[in-house]
């Protein structure tokens, strides 16, 4: 085999080895881009409702939904004392607008889209 032909062939393989990287790549950012699917129940109070890792503020007829985890070191929010969301870790607390109030947290809580499911007509989330 002449070395131009050894470097040919080495390219097409390595050429195909990246391919095949970026095909794995992609299918694994689709997986974690659609997350876990969290259905949102009908009988909702008004308020906060801790839905697992979600956060369900229903006001009237308006709902808005968070990923219930705390922006400073992540912790699960899953306690409210009035109209705040506060963190069992460290204190953190958070409006009915999901904005941090009280640190250590600085950043607002993740907001998430409300789906509708066209069959069924259930609310629901990715988380």
């Amino acid at each position: 085999m002449t070395r131009r032909k050894f470097f040919e062939t080495a390219n097409k393989i390595f050429g195909f080895f990246l391919i095949l990287l970026g095909v794995f790549t992609a299918e694994d950012k689709k997986k974690k881009s659609a997350g876990e699917k969290i259905i949102i129940p009908e009988n909702l109070n008004e308020g906060f409702n801790f839905i697992g890792n979600v956060i369900v503020v229903k006001q009237s007829k308006t709902l808005v939904a968070f990923e219930a985890r705390c922006t400073h070191l992540g912790c699960l929010l899953n306690r409210n004392t009035g109209n705040k969301i506060v963190c069992n870790c460290h204190g953190s607390e958070y409006n009915i607008n999901g904005e941090a109030i009280k640190g250590p947290a600085v950043k607002s809580l993740n907001k998430l889209v409300i789906h509708t499911d066209k069959k069924s007509k259930n609310l629901y989330v990715y988380v």
